[in-house]
């Protein structure tokens, strides 16, 4: 399924120019002198006009974009929704969360987590309790981040997290720093 059909409003959330290897071929985030974002490799790619590629029926790269539609999916002031009417959406902002503790797990994000530093454990993050100590007792190299500035394939730690925040926060969107970086047009209210 592309994201055009996944995701109303992809159009109006996409930059004026992305990069193409033609006006048909799939469009991409562009990055340098007319590279492309995400690995895909291939013909030399060109700057396009959005709108004219997607009248022309150009899919949308989900490798660049897919983490960010789903953000602004659930981001209230972005013209972005999901098509199938499954209303997901990010109500209150990380730093205003307090979190209570459910059977010893956070029952919400917390505006700080620790992310292990270097290593395939990097894609979880976990709650802090005291300086870089974690909720579930894991032991690593942690450096401590606001939750919008984890990677945006970081997962929140089931030991730490109750199971409606991994639920909900598992398979993450792109995080806001991510959507700035794409360089997608809303306006948050």
């Amino acid at each position: 399924m592309s994201l055009r059909d996944e995701y109303r409003g992809v159009s109006e959330a996409l930059p004026d120019v992305l990069v193409a290897s033609d006006i048909t071929s799939r469009l991409h985030r562009p990055v340098g002198d007319g590279d492309v974002w995400c690995s895909s490799r291939g013909d030399e790619f060109d700057y396009v006009e959005t709108e004219i590629a997607l009248a022309y029926g150009a899919p949308v790269c989900r490798s660049c974009f897919g983490a960010a539609m789903e953000y602004l999916a659930r981001t209230p002031s972005s013209p972005v929704e999901r098509a199938d009417g499954e209303e997901v959406r990010i109500d209150t902002p990380a730093d205003q969360l307090a979190p209570e503790i459910v059977d010893e797990r956070l029952d919400a994000l917390t505006a700080e987590v620790l992310v292990a530093v270097g290593g395939r454990s990097s894609t979880t993050f976990h709650a802090p309790v005291e300086g870089d100590e974690p909720v579930c007792d894991a032991s690593a190299n942690f450096a401590r981040r606001a939750v919008d500035k984890t990677s945006p394939s970081a997962r929140p730690c089931r030991d730490c997290f109750s199971d409606e925040v991994v639920k909900r926060y598992g398979g993450r969107d792109a995080d806001r720093r991510a959507v700035a970086a794409v360089g997608l047009d809303f306006e948050p209210r």
